[in-house]
This record gives structure tokens, sequence and C-alpha cells, in this order.
């Protein structure tokens, strides 16, 4: 009987035990989550968006493209040396920063001549004197100018007058000399060539001269002085001018020959002329 009791408490304690033990193993697999095997996501759905810690997106926001990057500028110095190239190729006739003073100017231009000229009737040798006042227009790089001028020149002459006259001493001939005080104005036009070059530019010009005349004659007799006579006058004519501007400075240096004409007929030079060739060199200076 007493063997019967042990044997029944040795089956109650390993009941006991038993139900311990899966009642432990139950609460194990509660708490642990079941492993399930992923899917293979169907073949037309759409790839899944980057978490939103990588992206940069919270979650519900609509997908956006990035923004392009801006195209980078051409470089400065290459637009600039085509610019150059353009201008230089263009010859735009309006530009004023040709290198010139002729075209960087005004147009307001001041000059002086001095030199020396040749009478192409008969006087002779004189110097020359000249003052010149100008405009060069607006238009076709100034090349066109219009011009004042005055002009001193003093033209000698003499002679022997061979014919007798009974009423002067010895054998009655006599010797003369005559200076001619001419102050000229001229009202005229040059135009100047362009040739491509930045230090000369030829140019040729007319216009339209009234003298002023002033002469002077005195003469003797076998020695014997008889006097000295002076007759004004004044004659129109025109002159014929080319020469060359050679770029200095505010200005240019000029070479010039020009030759003037007009017809004369006195008391004292009768059917002659006032022609004379001038070679002159000045400077003008380009306001």
């Amino acid at each position: 009987m007493e063997m019967h009791h042990t044997y029944a408490h040795s089956i109650i304690a390993l009941t006991l035990l038993l139900s311990l033990a899966a009642a432990s193993a139950q609460a194990q697999d509660a708490e642990a989550p079941p492993v399930t095997q992923p899917s293979a996501p169907p073949a037309d759905a759409p790839a899944e968006a980057p978490p939103a810690e990588e992206s940069g997106e919270q979650p519900g926001d609509l997908p956006t493209d990035p923004a392009p990057a801006p195209a980078e500028p051409p470089p400065e110095e290459g637009r600039l040396s085509a610019s150059m190239s353009l201008d230089d190729f263009a010859g735009d006739g309006d530009s004023t920063d040709d290198g010139s003073p002729l075209q960087s100017g005004s147009g307001f231009i001041v000059g002086a001549k001095v030199g020396g000229g040749i009478g192409t009737s008969e006087f002779g040798a004189t110097f020359v004197l000249e003052l010149e006042v100008g405009y060069a227009l607006p238009f076709a790089n100034r090349a066109l100018e219009l011009f004042v001028s005055g002009q001193y020149t003093q033209p000698e002459t003499d002679g022997v007058e061979g014919s007798p006259n009974p009423s002067l001493p010895g054998d009655g001939s006599f010797k003369y000399e005559v200076t001619q005080q001419e102050l000229s104005w001229t009202l005229g036009a040059l135009y100047r060539i362009d040739i491509g070059s930045d230090l000369l530019m030829p140019y040729g010009g007319a216009g339209a001269r009234m003298y002023m005349l002033n002469t002077k004659v005195k003469g003797d007799a076998s020695g014997e002085a008889f006097g000295e006579n002076e007759e004004t006058q004044n004659d129109f004519g025109l002159v014929l001018l080319a020469g060359v501007d050679i770029f200095l400075g505010p200005g240019a240096l000029l070479a010039e020959l020009s030759w003037g004409y007009a017809a004369l007929d006195g008391y004292i030079m009768r059917d002659t002329d006032v022609g004379q060739l001038n070679l002159a060199v000045g400077y003008r200076l380009m306001l």
C-alpha cells in the first residue's frame, strides 16, 4: 500500500514537470517572430522607392526629377576675340576708335605751313607762309574736309627794258625790279584717301582763290634812280593741291604740293599771271 502511494507521487511529479516544460516552450514560441520566406514581386510591379533617410523624401511625397545642371557659359576671352575680329573686318564707318586723331576728334582742324615756291610766269622764287582752318565732315570716316586758308608770298622779278626812251638819260634803256606782295584767301575742299594705313593718308583738293596784290616797281637809267611806283589790285583764280598726312600726336605732319593761278593785267605788270608752284611742310592739329 505504501509502495502504491510512492508510485503515484512519482507519476504526479513527472506530469507536473512535463506540463511546466510544455508551457515554457509555448512561451518562447510566442515571443519569437515567425520566419517567413520573401515573396518575389510581380514582373510589372514598379521598383520600391528608397527609404526616406536615403532619398531625402518624406513618405507620401511625389517623386520629382532632379534639376538639370546649368550650362557652362562660353569663355569670355573667346567671345572678345571673335568680337574684335568681326570689328576689324567690318570696318564700321561710325567707329571713332580707329587709332587716328582725324576720326577720334571733333573734326575741327587748325594747321600751319611753311615752304617755298617758284613762279610759272615772269616771277621767280619766294617763301610761302600759310594758315589753315578746316572741318572734316562727319561721314565717310571724315575723309572730306572743307577749309579756309590764308597764304602770303612775295615773289620778285627784274629785267632790262631795251627799247630806247629819249626822256631817260644815257642810251634811254633802264633796269627795273618788281616785288609783288600776294595775300591770297582760299575756300576749298580736300579728300583724304584711305590706303589701309594707320600712319599715312594721302589727299587731294581744290579751291577758289582770291589774290590781293600789291605790286612795287623801282628802276634806274644809267645808274640814276627815277623813283618807285606801287599798284594794288584784286584778282580771282584757283588752286590745286596734293599731299600726305603723317599722323603724329594729336594731329598730323604734312607735306604738300600746290599750284595756284590767276591772270594778271595791270599798269605795271601787263598781260601775265601769278601762277606759282609751291612745296610746303607743316602740321595739322586735329581737335
